[in-house]
């Protein structure tokens, strides 16, 4: 198939890598794939551009005539047979182009009703809609002008082995950040805004700072490419609860496979996750999860089988959380192995492959047909 990809997002988070990696691994399995990117995009850097065949783009505006000059050229030139989009707000870039047979899969949870006459539009040029969790399915059905029965969910799925091929070497790692090796290092990777919940992280992290010394936080991220203050805000709140010396702040990393390769426990403490592409990641090294019971979380974790859920914008129970597993290293291993399991048997990227190209391969079927 030649199969286009389309995210003009400027931000590299999970959804922007899952279109990447999703590039990827299409082209690897045989397809002609083309992607478009926005210029100035995070993506644009990220390594796997460079082995795929990209196209730039000024951000479109809506309608906008030479975006859709451009565009249209381009889908013939490249002989594109289906489109696939990762942001809903890109369908109205392409809603005026020639007719594709086109697939969004939608990311982002929103509960925003969007059946007025101008998205009735946008959707009605759309041929399937994919959501990355049964819950956002839901919430799509009942939201959205598009007909339940082109609703399908299909969850993150992860190239373990590819994944984890360039961990690299622990104690070299912990020795570049002044980590002692016998350290229990506690992660978060994720971008640096308030609805990531660093900041719950930091506070759970006082309550157990005296009694337990071996304890370090590791926090990865950047800011949102418009700008934020919260970066400084977590510094100086470690710096005002006393824990800062044992708490580090990196940047977020292309190549995370060495992170997770040094933590000890994985935390995911966002106030609302549509899914948490991380806690895959997480599981792929078999690391025991401490996640909030939000959004789609518990659709991948379950309580005390392959993680420890608690409520989002609770530091107590996080605490708790945390001064379970740290006390507890039979438990640890318990959850880090079915984890494992998990991810190779319900997220693999065959599976996950197979059900997308089986999707493509149904609406260039349909419209044909038509």
């Amino acid at each position: 198939m030649n199969i286009l990809e389309v995210c003009f997002s400027p931000a590299l988070g999970g959804l922007e890598l899952y279109c990447l990696r999703t590039a990827k691994q299409l082209q690897s399995r045989g397809h002609e794939v083309h992607i478009w990117l926005a210029e100035g995009s995070r993506m644009v850097d990220h390594p796997i551009s460079r082995e795929l065949n990209v196209s730039l783009f000024k951000a479109p505006a809506r309608f906008d005539p030479r975006f859709l000059v451009r565009a249209g050229n381009l889908i013939r030139k490249q002989r594109i047979e289906v489109m696939h989009l990762h942001r809903s707000r890109d369908l109205a870039s392409f809603s005026l182009l020639r007719r594709n047979p086109r697939l969004l899969t939608l990311q982002i949870e929103s509960r925003l009703h969007k059946k007025d006459p101008l998205h009735r539009f946008y959707y009605a040029r759309l041929d399937r809609l994919l959501t990355i969790t049964e819950r956002m399915r839901g919430f799509a059905s009942e939201a959205l002008p598009v007909d339940p029965g082109d609703i399908f969910t299909l969850h993150y799925g992860l190239d373990v082995d590819s994944f984890m091929k360039d961990a690299g070497d622990k104690d070299s790692f912990l020795r570049q950040y002044d980590i002692p090796n016998d350290a229990i290092l506690v992660g978060l990777i994720g971008r640096l805004e308030e609805s990531k919940g660093q900041h719950i992280l930091l506070r759970a992290f006082a309550d157990i700072y005296r009694q337990k010394p071996e304890v370090y936080i590791f926090i990865v991220g950047e800011t949102p490419p418009e700008g934020s203050d919260y970066d400084a805000s977590l510094k100086n709140l470690a710096n005002t609860l006393g824990v800062s010396d044992r708490v580090r702040f990196v940047k977020f990393q292309t190549d995370l496979s060495p992170v997770y390769s040094a933590l000890d426990i994985f935390v995911l403490a966002s106030r609302e996750e549509a899914f948490g592409l991380v806690l895959l990641e997480a599981m792929a090294f078999g690391l025991p999860i401490i996640a909030t019971n939000a959004g789609g979380v518990p659709e991948i974790i379950q309580n005390n089988l392959n993680g420890l859920l608690v409520e989002p914008h609770n530091p107590e129970a996080l605490s708790d959380a945390l001064n379970s597993l740290i006390d507890d290293p039979k438990l640890r291993r318990g959850i880090g192995t079915k984890g494992y399991e998990i991810v190779r048997e319900r997220f693999s990227i065959k599976k996950h492959l197979e059900a997308l190209e089986s999707h493509f391969a149904d609406i260039i079927a349909a419209d044909n047909c038509n």
